[in-house]
């Protein structure tokens, strides 16, 4: 296990997780409490309905808590970011950016990837 995922764990704590663009959370022998979007896997969402699903879930106050970036790339060289466009831009638009990129801040505002959930 990562030495990382005990300090993920403790981050989280009892919140509820989504990782993004395609997999379950694999937080070791820790369960994670997992609340993916309606089309987990982001290549998936291919359609503006099933993107919109994604994207309303992650708007919602019922969404995950966190939502956690894989690190991961296309087979096919596309660009992962943009599989769900309407959902990748509700993200951005309610993540807190990382703390050394701060200062750019959000074009839409809002506080949730790595920080979790802000007052709305």
């Amino acid at each position: 296990m990562s030495r990382s995922i005990p300090r993920l764990i403790a981050k989280i704590g009892g919140g509820t997780v989504h990782v993004y663009p395609t997999k379950p959370p694999s937080c070791g022998r820790s369960a994670c409490n997992w609340r993916p979007l309606p089309v987990f896997q982001a290549y998936s969402a291919y359609t503006a309905h099933l993107d919109r699903r994604n994207a309303d879930m992650v708007r919602s106050p019922d969404g995950p808590d966190f939502i956690l970036s894989e690190h991961t790339f296309a087979y096919d060289g596309r660009n992962l970011a943009w599989e769900s466009p309407e959902a990748m831009v509700a993200m951005l638009c309610t993540s807190a950016p990382p703390p050394a990129r701060s200062a750019a801040g959000c074009c839409c505002g809002g506080a949730r990837i790595a920080a979790g959930r802000s007052a709305r």
